[in-house]
């Protein structure tokens, strides 16, 4: 036995807005988790301080990558578009510009004031990237410093397992090695 609800012209019309509210409701909340999602991965990148920059890198890459926004840094700047250009030219064109400029976006929203000056005459993310890690180059310097001086000071104080101690110089030995300086 099958049984058919017949509707009238009233309830149809309200069946239909309901699916209708209900299709925006969804597409509402899909909406609101994505920006959700956007802020929380986009806060997982650390602020670059003068220590950081091969974190804060790593992170950004990263970031832009999960997003599909590290086209302007896979590829070069196509050639700019003219009355010629194809269909496919103009793609690969809006998705390079997309891909650049939320990318600044998102780099120059992580990266205090003071270290903006030299880089926001910048355009492209890939020159804006490279002047970046020229600066930080140096760091590189004060970062196995910091390193080295943190390896020659450690003591075991007994207040932790010894495994743990010996993992944490391990660690330290491993960080001065991924920056080329050699323990003897």
């Amino acid at each position: 036995m099958v049984l058919v609800h017949a509707y009238s012209h009233a309830d149809n019309t309200s069946a239909q807005r309901k699916t209708v509210v209900w299709q925006r409701f969804v597409c509402t909340c899909v909406d609101i988790m994505s920006v959700n999602n956007v802020f929380t991965t986009l806060n997982g990148i650390p602020m670059l301080n003068g220590t950081n920059f091969k974190t804060w890198k790593n992170k950004v890459t990263l970031v832009l990558g999960c997003m599909d926004l590290d086209y302007a840094l896979r590829e070069p700047c196509p050639a700019p578009l003219t009355d010629q250009s194809s269909l496919e030219d103009r793609r690969v064109f809006e998705r390079w510009e997309r891909s650049n400029r939320i990318g600044l976006m998102i780099m120059k929203n992580t990266i205090p004031e003071t270290f903006l000056d030299t880089t926001s005459d910048k355009r492209d993310i890939k020159q804006f990237l490279d002047t970046l890690e020229e600066r930080f180059v140096r760091s590189d310097k004060a970062e196995t410093s910091a390193t080295l001086k943190k390896l020659v000071s450690m003591r075991y104080k007994g207040d932790r397992n010894i495994r743990e101690y010996v993992l944490d110089m391990c660690h330290l030995a491993g960080k001065l090695k991924s920056l080329k300086f050699e323990i003897p």
